[in-house]
């Protein structure tokens, strides 16, 4: 099943759109034209569209200014929300650059998917995120404790103060 039909199924309140980090500035019109389409397509089914801000790459933090006017221009043309990624990890690595985000030029660590998970679940929650835990867990098939994530006491504070306290 491909993404339009399952956006036709009509069963989803929300529906994300995200691009890759460089779209914004080697494929703009591209990146405008169908995040168009899939808005007409979203809201034709009774849901709302929103987009994932994807960030910069380590190598080129620079990159962070068009990819967010790009989702911006976007999102006030199609009348979208934002979760703002891209601007969260740029703040982050400004106030702790001791906190690895990426375990390359441009996939993210650990912590970079917990921040983004937090985002998300603030966003489509609308919950604050001080009492996530920084530690998840689940039970394997032979009945063992295997840990999910596991983000250092102090540093999941921060991060979810981080979160809380930045404007969407």
């Amino acid at each position: 099943m491909n993404t339009i039909s399952r956006i036709e199924e009509g069963i989803w309140d929300q529906v994300v759109l995200q691009n890759h980090s460089t779209s914004t500035m080697d494929h703009l019109e591209r990146f405008n034209k169908r995040g168009k389409l899939f808005n007409e397509l979203i809201r034709a089914n009774n849901a709302k569209p929103l987009l994932y801000m994807t960030w910069a790459y380590k190598s080129n933090p620079l990159m962070q200014a068009l990819i967010t006017k790009g989702y911006q221009d976007l999102a006030n043309e199609i009348n979208a929300e934002i979760v703002p990624v891209g601007p969260v990890f740029e703040k982050l690595k400004h106030l702790r650059p001791d906190i690895e985000l990426f375990f390359d030029d441009k996939h993210q660590t650990e912590i970079g998917t917990y921040v983004i998970a937090l985002l998300f679940y603030k966003k489509l929650s609308g919950k604050s995120v001080l009492k996530i835990p920084n530690r998840l867990s689940t039970i394997n098939k032979d009945g063992e404790v295997t840990h999910l994530i596991f983000i250092p006491s102090t540093t999941g504070k921060f991060l979810g103060q981080l979160v809380e306290e930045f404007e969407f």
